[in-house]
């Protein structure tokens, strides 16, 4: 029986050899054992069973290999999804080479176009800074590159991720997850928001953040952003309303906008000065929360303080404070990653949220309740596109979350007031456009078009 039942072990766990001989020992005791004769010919006949379909199993394997070519021999190649080809903009290399980033004091940072634009043109294509997958996903998604996963490749050292190839779970490790294995208990919890930031800094080794401590201590509101060298077109109904102080003074950098630099996520916006007690106090629980996790990951390696000295060191005095600003930035910067769910031919492509990213040329976009754009996802990477013809000197502008037509601006307002800190006054809110399932053929509001 203990070797019958170690050789049906074995067989669970892939070893048919050593299940195969077990069968085998079960056999020879099997003759010199004392139960009744109707109980051994039953018990041979399980044996010799499941020996005759490891056998079997052994022969057809032999067999395919006679007949198909060793596959470690053959070299598959595949093509991942292919970047759009566009002419980029070499200050804003995520950009279309006709979308750049202004600066007044009434818009902030906004996106205007410098030459006229087509529908359907690709305005940006953009790999965040931080990719999170939410944990409902982590065992459906690759936890690096977020493709759906058929064939699951586990992490070395916990249950909770997948990936799909060895090279992702690689590249993963050496970058993010040898620091996050003992905290997915809390980044798998409905916290899992704030651990957006604690993957921001864990994606970099410590030795970066000292090396680079003075990029960190400025915040600007204005980085990257040039001056207006040149007039809104007469017919742009959003031409010409900048402040007079800002048409002249330019915040351009030496070096292009690019999302691997971390001087740009720190520079994103913040809206620190209109935070509430509340607010302050969650970011600052949170960036203990995180400080901890990274303490007990061995994030600090040998710089990291003892529990005797009960303050922290330098280092970790550092990481506190970038976690705290990073949670502000995330608060208002993070876009949803997405895929398709569904696709009818009356509503069209149905999206579901699978994560969320950092872009931080794209979140310089905007909001409107009727944007002249949309964006989709290639992985973790986000692609927009324009759904309008935009002329030159016209604000590009993103939807942060609902479209006039899809909620009332009542709800709409709210959500942007609450989430985002700001009175929406797009031409959609200021004229009070209806949602389509209220539209009339026969009646059209001021500023919307009579084929709407």
């Amino acid at each position: 029986k203990v070797f019958q039942r170690q050789a049906k072990c074995l067989c669970d766990l892939g070893n048919f050899k050593e299940a195969k001989f077990n069968f085998r020992e079960a056999l020879n005791f099997l003759n010199v054992s004392k139960i009744n004769r109707e109980q051994k010919d039953n018990l041979q006949n399980e044996i010799q069973s499941a020996i005759d379909a490891i056998q079997i199993k052994d022969d057809l394997e032999t067999a395919l290999k006679e007949t198909i070519p060793d596959t470690n021999n053959i070299i598959v190649t595949s093509k991942a999804d292919p970047i759009p080809n566009f002419l980029r903009n070499p200050k804003f290399p995520s950009l279309q080479k006709c979308v750049t980033i202004k600066y007044d004091s009434r818009r902030g940072r906004h996106a205007v176009a410098t030459d006229d634009i087509k529908c359907g043109t690709y305005i940006a294509y953009e790999e965040p800074t931080i990719s999170f997958l939410w944990s409902e996903q982590l065992l459906t998604h690759c936890t690096y590159c977020f493709t759906p996963v058929a064939s699951l490749i586990p992490c070395f050292t916990c249950c909770l991720v997948v990936f799909c190839s060895s090279d992702c779970r690689s590249k993963a490790w050496s970058s993010f997850h040898q620091y996050e294995c003992k905290a997915l208990e809390a980044m798998t919890s409905m916290y899992q928001n704030i651990f957006v930031a604690y993957r921001a800094i864990a994606q970099k080794p410590l030795r970066y953040f000292l090396d680079n401590q003075s990029k960190f201590t400025k915040y600007d509101h204005h980085r990257a952003a040039g001056c207006y060298d040149y007039e809104y077109e007469s017919d742009s109904e959003e031409s010409g309303d900048t402040e007079p102080d800002s048409e002249d003074e330019s915040h351009e950098i030496d070096s292009a906008y690019r999302p691997i630099d971390y001087e740009n996520l720190y520079n994103l916006l913040t809206h620190s000065q209109i935070a509430s007690e509340a607010d302050h106090l969650a970011y600052s629980t949170s960036a203990c929360l995180l400080l901890y996790y990274l303490k007990i990951s061995n994030y600090f390696g040998s710089s990291a303080s003892r529990e005797s000295d009960r303050e922290l060191n330098d280092s970790e005095i550092l990481i506190g404070r970038l976690l705290y600003h990073i949670l502000e930035v995330n608060q208002y910067n993070t876009q949803e990653v997405c895929q398709a769910v569904a696709w009818n031919q009356e509503k069209g492509v149905t999206t579901a949220s699978i994560g969320c990213a950092v872009n931080p040329t794209i979140a310089l976009f905007n909001h409107s309740c009727a944007p002249n754009t949309m964006r989709a996802n290639i992985g973790p990477n986000t692609i927009m596109l324009a759904t309008e013809n935009i002329m030159k000197g016209q604000e590009v502008k993103d939807a942060y979350s609902y479209q006039f037509h899809d909620k009332l601006i009542t709800t709409r307002k709210k959500q942007l007031k609450e989430r985002y800190k700001f009175d929406c006054k797009c031409d959609a809110c200021a004229n009070k456009w209806p949602m389509y399932d209220l539209m009339t053929k026969s009646i059209a509001k001021p500023g919307v078009n009579a084929k709407a």
